[in-house]
């Protein structure tokens, strides 16, 4: 299966190197081939859509309820078996950035794109703000300092923490 996709990602390059060389001003070619170069990397990466089990076209209802449903099946307490823990562990992360993911309209169209928002080279070549792979006290890009709870409202005040 992924064999295929990497086929089709590079018949797609092909076809668009091909206008190029026919048309070097052509900007729909030019940009086709970046898109299919990003997805083609994202072919065997993680698929949020597939983690969540939505169709693309989903709605944020729809992906918030799918969600739910892994979140409670996948959740690490559920399992006592180190093994099986350990594996939960890494599948309710993944749960997690998929629901990151899909649920914010940036991240959703730049993964739509063929990137992944959450991929730190991503936050790196797009101003930091890429998050934290799913980890919900994560703020900010590696290396941009911070991190922990950044505000914090309760009651009648707010207040102000940084780590």
């Amino acid at each position: 299966m992924r064999k295929l996709g990497l086929e089709r990602f590079e018949t797609s390059i092909s076809d668009y190197e091909k206008a190029i060389s026919l048309d070097e001003s052509n900007e729909v070619a030019r940009s086709g081939v970046e898109q299919a170069k990003r997805a083609k990397e994202l072919v065997g990466k993680r698929d949020y859509y597939k983690i969540l089990g939505v169709k693309r076209s989903a709605t944020k209802r729809e992906i918030t309820k799918a969600y739910r449903k892994a979140a409670q099946k996948w959740h690490p307490d559920n399992f006592s078996n180190p093994g099986e823990k350990k594996r939960a562990e890494k599948k309710f992360i993944d749960i997690a950035s998929a629901k990151e993911v899909l649920t914010d309209e940036e991240k959703r169209k730049a993964f739509d794109n063929g990137q992944d928002p959450l991929d730190p080279e991503y936050a790196q070549n797009h101003g930091g703000g890429g998050g934290g792979g799913g980890h919900p006290f994560y703020e900010g890009s590696f290396g941009g300092g911070g991190g922990g709870f950044h505000s914090f409202k309760s009651g009648g005040g707010s207040y102000f923490f940084s780590f």
